[in-house]
């Protein structure tokens, strides 16, 4: 279906269709480095993807790197992870198929705020190191090549099997960011989809080249119950809603220190219709990225999980004592 004898099947088969909308006699062919555009005017079962791959030498583990061609339509895709995948990849968000370093995230809040988050762990990491300067600059560059792309939803799987699937992976590395979203008897949704993405994608886990960071609730209610980041985010509610100060104070009043307690009311206080916290995830990201880069402004505390999803995006560009894997993957990072 994906060699020479598919291609000719198809040339014979669109001779005898002149009506339909497949090539009519012939096919064409189109290579391009960087084309978003062209990407998604075509269904990925159209698409080859010519990437490099790397094997590690068995004794000094160095990279021995091959140009590997992977035709998406040979990945065993299901028909509807096909129609979705079409459906998704727009102009904008064709760019993970050109990525090697890959940030999956739910939404257009992570999207906005996590590439500034990535920015100040690696600002923080390096201060008072005697390489701050090169690792800062190297780091930059790395985070520059890092390509956030907002799934608008929870299913991971398509877009893992279309970036992982098949004898070579296309990518350096991966990482998934995603809501804990617990349920009202209390187990978290999240979790469950965090193992079954591990348990695909086993290999990859292993290797380094994929992980897996699952929230407690919310981004914006486990950031509220982050210590240290009330002020911040009251700051954020209030430029959105100059009025509204006091019901922001109401909702705060009678809140303990517990983490977890705080990170639950206040989920709950924005998925309220009526007399909840509306924040506009959009443009709450927005302030709070805004809010990081004032003078004098205070960096925002991060729950563990974004912790150690940043030190998955920056692996190989931090101080060796904050690496979070130190695989196979970790070689084939520097070359963003």
């Amino acid at each position: 279906r994906t060699g020479p004898r598919g291609l000719t099947r198809t040339v014979t088969c669109s001779c005898i269709r002149p009506d339909s909308l497949l090539p009519a006699g012939q096919v064409q062919v189109m290579v391009t480095t960087h084309s978003p555009q062209l990407v998604s005017s075509v269904s990925v079962e159209n698409v080859v993807v010519i990437a490099r791959d790397a094997e590690a030498d068995n004794e000094d583990r160095a990279p021995i790197w091959s140009t590997k061609a992977t035709a998406l339509k040979g990945l065993g895709l299901t028909e509807p992870s096909v129609r979705k995948l079409d459906r998704y990849l727009s102009a904008t968000r064709s760019a993970l198929l050109f990525a090697r370093h890959i940030v999956l995230v739910e939404g257009i809040a992570e999207s906005i705020l996590l590439p500034v988050l990535a920015a100040q762990k690696l600002e923080q990491s390096w201060r008072g190191n005697k390489d701050a300067e090169a690792g800062i600059a190297e780091g930059k560059r790395h985070l520059a090549a890092t390509t956030y792309v907002a799934i608008d939803g929870v299913d991971f799987q398509p877009y893992l099997d279309v970036l992982l699937g098949g004898d070579a992976r296309r990518v350096d590395s991966i990482v998934v960011i995603t809501d804990g979203d617990p349920t009202k008897q209390g187990p978290l949704q999240g979790e469950a989809r965090k193992l079954r993405l591990e348990e695909r994608f086993r290999r990859h886990v292993d290797l380094g080249v994929l992980s897996v960071h699952r929230g407690e609730t919310t981004l914006e209610a486990d950031l509220f119950g982050a210590p240290g980041n009330e002020s911040l985010l009251k700051a954020a509610f209030l430029e959105l809603h100059p009025r509204s100060e006091e019901k922001w104070d109401s909702f705060i009043e009678g809140l303990g220190a517990d983490s977890a307690e705080r990170a639950s009311a206040f989920a709950k206080a924005i998925r309220q219709v009526k007399g909840g916290i509306d924040i506009g995830k959009g443009d709450f990201a927005q302030l709070l990225a805004e809010a990081t880069v004032l003078p004098d402004s205070k960096p925002i505390s991060l729950p563990d999980y974004l912790e150690e999803a940043m030190c998955a995006i920056l692996n190989g560009f931090l101080p060796v004592s904050e690496q979070l894997f130190d695989g196979e993957a970790s070689e084939d990072t520097n070359g963003s």
